[in-house]
């Protein structure tokens, strides 16, 4: 129906064109441009009137349009046509009084800093993981400013080369991770197959020396008198017999033992997880801090100010230190979570013979999966190289765009400001 508008607009079919725009409903999100243009449709049939009531009904059933700033100024300039100079200059004086601060902090903004394009482009590199052009502009600027053409296509290749950053960050831990896991010593729980097998290997070990405790017993009892001259013996067997009686001999028994220890390792992740909450929470004070002292900094001693900051950098600082303390754990809680199998140091040979099968195999896998790793690793550099020459060039470009983008929005205030006191110098005459 917009589309449908304009062509009847462009074509001089003024009564279809108000057809068209009519039948935009109330509930669309369009419903403010079509509010907007219909008032551009019955001034060009001569007819104010009706012109000047669609703007005010766009002030009111869209408060928050971006079409607000320019209607009231055409709704202003209408009223002024026909005579009503009161209600215009009210109209012109909200406009200068609503819009005019703004346009002086956009001056401020801009005259405070002597090279504003590399102000931009620094802009750029610190928040270049979640950048918002919007965010840098005061409050009532964002309400009514919009980002079109190169800042969309700009934010987009930011987004992009942010995703790309994250990417390679995971990817270099993710070796990290499995560098971790393979330097343990019980390679052989990395890989489920294999650790199955072995498990099964020391559940057939633990029961042999169930059996060997049992015989010797029996050997005790029939034969007392020997038996004294294997006392030392019997006495260190017995010492072993709750470490023996706790093993497992069977799957079952395996599963028992590692849910044990699992529980133990999920307690240590609970507690890693309530650390980061801790430390979430003292950065969002950092931040609170950081702009209470932003808002009073006219109100406050400069010194005073300088050493609060440079405080509040070296809690920063710790923070970032502590995340990274309570990531290198996790990776260590990771591989040590694998870990949770148990082996006897008494061998039968059969079972050395399975077990260096086995090992055998996990060696085979382990130098093939080191050899991707390096593969990666090396992949991983030239990413990094690669993504430090986009990000200057990143920088360069949406630090320029973002200063157009700024010097549009200056400029579209600055046009608000001027068109409101040109219609106040117009009611005057």
């Amino acid at each position: 129906q917009l589309a449908l508008g304009r062509l009847y607009y462009e074509t001089d079919q003024l009564d279809q064109a108000v057809e068209a725009y009519q039948a935009v409903p109330r509930t669309s999100t369009n419903f403010d441009v079509a509010l907007y243009e219909i008032a551009w449709v019955y001034i060009r049939m001569g007819d104010s009137t009706r012109a000047e009531r669609a703007l005010e009904v766009l002030s009111v059933a869209a408060p928050e349009s971006r079409y607000i700033p320019d209607g009231k100024l055409l709704r202003g300039n209408l009223l002024l046509r026909n005579g009503r100079f009161d209600d215009a200059n009210r109209i012109f004086r909200e406009v200068a009084r609503e819009f005019g601060p703004v346009r002086r902090e956009l001056d401020e903004m801009m005259s405070s800093h002597d090279d504003p394009q590399a102000y931009f482009r620094s802009l750029v590199r610190e928040n270049m993981e979640s950048f918002d052009a919007n965010a840098f502009l005061p409050p009532l600027a964002q309400r009514w400013a919009s980002l079109e053409g190169d800042m969309d296509r700009a934010l987009s290749v930011l987004s992009d080369l942010s995703q790309a950053r994250r990417l390679v960050r995971e990817t270099s831990e993710l070796v990290e991770r499995l560098e971790a896991a393979l330097a343990q010593p019980n390679r052989v729980a990395i890989f489920a197959d294999l650790r199955l097998q072995a498990e099964r290997s020391t559940a057939l070990r633990n029961r042999v020396a169930h059996a060997r405790r049992d015989l010797l017993r029996v050997y005790e009892r029939r034969h007392p008198g020997q038996a004294q001259d294997l006392a030392d013996t019997l006495s260190q067997i017995r010492r072993l017999e709750r470490f023996f009686n706790g093993m497992p001999v069977d799957e079952g028994g395996m599963t028992d033992f590692d849910d044990e220890v699992l529980g133990r390792y999920r307690r240590l992740g609970r507690e890693l997880g309530r650390l980061e909450v801790e430390l979430q929470g003292m950065e969002a004070r950092i931040v609170a801090m950081e702009r209470y002292l932003q808002d009073t900094e006219e109100q406050r001693d400069a010194e005073g100010v300088a050493a609060i900051r440079n405080e509040l950098a070296g809690h920063r600082a710790a923070v970032d230190e502590y995340r990274e303390m309570i990531r290198q754990l996790r990776i260590a809680l990771e591989a040590s979570r694998l870990q949770v199998f148990t082996r006897l140091t008494r061998i039968e040979s059969q079972l050395d013979q399975r077990d260096q099968e086995i090992q055998g195999i996990v060696q085979e896998r382990v130098t093939e999966i080191q050899t991707q790793l390096r593969t990666e690793s090396e992949r991983i550099v030239g990413y990094r190289a690669a993504l430090e020459g986009l990000e200057t060039e990143t920088e360069e470009v949406v630090g320029a765009v973002t200063y157009h983008n700024f010097r549009q929005v200056q400029h579209r205030f600055y046009d608000l400001v001027l068109r409101a006191d040109v219609g106040r110098i117009d009611v005057a005459w």
